[in-house]
């Protein structure tokens, strides 16, 4: 006679088998441990890194379970078995080799727990060797403004980097001054994807458009970069009265091609204002409205204007 244990969720349980012929009966307690509930790949910056991670229906017993690891292509290697210790619900199993493909190729790892085998594949991809793809991301999309420093980006490969890695190189278009690297150069190590640079923009007096140029095995991939006129200032009066109306001004470096939303945000208590203004394409300035509340005594407030990574602040005094 065979079993079958239920694949229920939770930890160790106890079921009674009995067996009975004509007026005789005889039972049996059978403990059923957790089982297998699921096993996968997860996915990993890396395109060929490879990590199992089967997971059970409860907490592994005291004794701990072992389950059965299996590979069906030498392109993965796979330890036989993997041992999770009491109170472990699976986890990763280590000691995985990868090793370099000539093409895609799908590889499926087994896991199996008693009766109950589960699979997850994978496609490994060849290495870079300069005609798959190349690509340049900021990690913050979008313009940029004058005086911005500690810009993140990142050149990424489609294929991982062969043994001994690769040296990717990064210059500004036309080597225009708007932008300055800190880098211009950067190491991706053997399976990475990712080279890493950082750049600042002058303190440009006009909208400016320019790029990155990225290079890699003879590889080459670009970025349009536009830098727009930075926040220059904002006027507030001194002093003004509780209870009434007044006018701010913002004012940027230069004129901008483009419309500017500056965002507005004034210090608690005090004072209300607008969440922005916008500064016409071409000009370099525009007038908000504020209101300040009624006060007994003299109190100092604030007004912030925000335009990409610049904020200024402005202090006044509300007056009685």
């Amino acid at each position: 006679m065979v079993l079958t244990a239920k694949l229920a969720e939770g930890s160790q349980y106890v079921a009674r088998v009995t067996a009975r012929h004509g007026g005789r009966s005889v039972g049996r307690d059978v403990t059923v441990n957790p089982g297998l509930k699921s096993v996968s790949i997860p996915p990993h910056s890396d395109p060929n890194s490879v990590s199992v991670n089967p997971h059970f229906t409860g907490p592994a017993p005291a004794s701990g379970l072992t389950v059965k690891v299996a590979s069906d292509n030498p392109a993965i290697t796979v330890p036989s078995t993997a041992f999770f210790p009491a109170g472990t619900y699976g986890g990763d199993i280590g000691r995985i080799q990868v090793r370099p493909v000539t093409k895609n190729t799908k590889v499926t790892i087994s896991v199996t727990l008693g009766t109950r085998t589960l699979k997850a594949s994978k496609v490994l991809i060849p290495p870079f060797d300069g005609t798959q793809g190349v690509s340049i991301h900021a990690a913050e999309p979008g313009d940029l403004y004058g005086l911005q420093h500690d810009l993140s980006y990142r050149v990424v490969l489609a294929n991982p980097a062969p043994v001994g890695g690769l040296s990717v190189e990064l210059k500004v278009k036309d080597g225009d001054p708007a932008i300055t690297l800190d880098n211009t150069t950067d190491h991706i190590s053997e399976g990475g994807t990712t080279a890493y640079f950082r750049l600042r923009t002058a303190d440009v007096t006009r909208t400016t458009r320019t790029g990155l140029e990225a290079t890699v095995l003879g590889a080459k991939a670009s970025l349009p970069i536009t830098i727009h006129p930075r926040l220059s200032g904002l006027s507030l009066p001194a002093s003004v009265k509780g209870g009434t109306s007044f006018t701010g001004t913002v004012t940027l470096a230069g004129p901008s091609d483009v419309d500017t939303t500056i965002w507005l945000d004034p210090s608690g208590g005090v004072l209300n204002v607008q969440r922005s203004v916008i500064i016409p394409a071409g000009a370099t300035s525009a007038t908000f409205e504020a209101t300040s509340l009624k006060v007994e005594t003299p109190e100092s407030a604030y007004i912030s204007a925000r335009l990409g990574g610049t904020e200024t602040r402005t202090h006044l005094t509300v007056t009685p």
